[in-house]
């Protein structure tokens, strides 16, 4: 490293030169293109060198070099800030239409925070960048940096010609960096109809991804203070602060408190959603794997602005089929009967038809009865009433059969027993243990007529 740097500034940067230009020289050939991730981990070498070849990948290369190549692009947008601050010393190396934009929300948002301090614009500056490249996907930010497109890009601007920042513009860098009373004074301008082609996510969502939990206040608290009318329409699908889509992604990745502060906003200021916008929330919120979302799913079943419980056999069936066994008891804490319904409602029934023993295990620790008897629906059983356990034997799911019967299911008489391998292996070891009598194997079992099993006693 010292003979490194003890060498002319010329020389070291002709070397420098030409490492940059041997990798540049095969990006159209994909075997080559990783060669620049090999001069770009030289940075670490010194200082000096890494500013170098910093200032020779992002400032002396054309941008037909950047865009569709993957290397290329991928160093890019690693370094957003940095290649923002070296390209422009070489026009025509970006779309100027897209950075005049860019420099524009930029120079707003300073003039906004009123920040003397250098070492703090900057630092504005790079969360700008940073935020950028989280919020806008690989293809738009890539296209909107280097396309040929000219003013009728729209992943540029529709407005790139103008000197004047749009709402949308203006909402979006204020989101970017947190400035929250930058933002609260953008938002009565909003009027839901702006959109954009670059920055397709919307306001909630851009607040989400950058874990800018406060600005969802700020837009909540906004929200409180319009019209009922303009709130719909706000809110609603197609509108800007669209809060399904926010609740339904909060509850589905936030460990957080902000699933609760969503859910009493709608509550208290929206209309009672449709049925099928709640068990989405149900579908969102239950985890099979972790009880770290759990408040998320005590939340929904608790939202119930009528005043009556929403917890449905719809509700039941989406957990059931997805939650783990503690999201099936906390459900069942909400329900007055866990014992009461019929084959298609009562609980119990709706986890053995899920085939998931994880929602058998949650009924019978919240308490329903594992030989609940009600009515038949199953006309090849040939009877009157059915449990569980006849209906788990009618699907041949030994997984659910066993937890049943571990959780002392009455067992039938072995000539109502089907005569499938998984099933009858289950329920003659539980008879076996039960009355140490030796039963017939499946095979013997198979070939014995039905009067001969009836015969069996035990």
């Amino acid at each position: 490293m010292a003979n490194l740097l003890d060498l002319p500034v010329e020389i070291f940067q002709m070397i420098t030169h030409e490492l940059v230009s041997s990798a540049v020289g095969g990006v159209n050939r994909s075997a080559k293109g990783r060669q620049i991730e090999g001069v770009w981990r030289l940075r670490y070498v010194c200082r000096t060198f890494a500013a170098e070849i910093e200032r020779n990948v992002f400032s002396q290369q054309p941008k037909a070099v950047y865009y569709n190549n993957y290397y290329f692009e991928r160093l890019v947008l690693k370094s957003l800030p940095r290649y923002i601050m070296q390209v422009k010393r070489i026009p025509g190396n970006i779309n100027e239409g897209f950075r005049a934009r860019l420099q524009r929300m930029t120079s707003y948002i300073l003039q906004e925070l009123d920040i003397k301090d250098e070492k703090q614009r900057a630092d504005i500056i790079d969360k700008f960048y940073v935020s950028l490249r989280k919020i806008v996907n690989e293809y738009g930010l890539s296209h909107a940096l280097w396309c040929d497109c000219g003013p009728s890009c729209l992943f540029v601007t529709q407005t790139q010609d103008s000197t004047e920042l749009s709402v949308q513009d203006r909402l979006c860098t204020s989101l970017m960096v947190g400035a929250h009373d930058v933002l609260a004074g953008v938002l009565p301008e909003v009027s839901g109809a702006e959109k954009d082609r670059l920055f397709r996510e919307l306001p909630f969502d851009i607040a989400r991804i950058l874990g800018d939990m406060e600005s969802i206040k700020v837009i909540l608290r906004h929200l409180e203070t319009r019209p009922l009318l303009e709130r719909t329409i706000l809110t609603n699908y197609t509108g800007m602060f669209c809060i399904q889509g926010i609740i339904n992604n909060i509850l589905a990745s936030d460990s957080g408190t902000t699933a609760q502060t969503l859910l009493d906003f709608h509550r208290k200021s929206l209309c009672s959603p449709a049925r099928h916008d709640y068990n989405n929330w149900v579908h969102n919120a239950v985890h099979d794997r972790t009880t770290k979302y759990l408040h998320n799913l005590r939340a929904v079943l608790d939202f119930h602005p009528e005043g009556r419980t929403r917890v449905l056999r719809e509700t039941m069936l989406t957990i059931c089929a997805r939650g783990s066994s503690e999201d099936v008891q906390e459900a069942l804490k909400r329900v007055e009967d866990v014992d009461k319904g019929t084959v298609l409602n009562a609980p119990i029934f709706i986890a053995v038809r899920s085939g998931r023993v994880a929602a058998v295990q949650g009924c019978i620790q919240a308490g329903a009865s594992v030989d609940l008897a009600v009515r038949s629906n199953i006309p090849t059983l040939h009877k009157d009433t059915i449990t569980p356990l006849d209906v788990a034997m009618n699907r041949n799911d030994d997984g659910v059969a066993d937890v049943l019967i571990k959780a002392g299911a009455t067992i039938p008489h072995i000539s109502q027993w089907p005569g499938t391998r998984r099933v009858y292996k289950v329920l003659r070891k539980a008879v076996s243990e039960r009355t140490k009598v030796k039963l017939p194997d499946l095979r013997k079992f198979q070939h014995m007529s039905l009067a001969e099993r009836k015969d069996i006693q035990y």
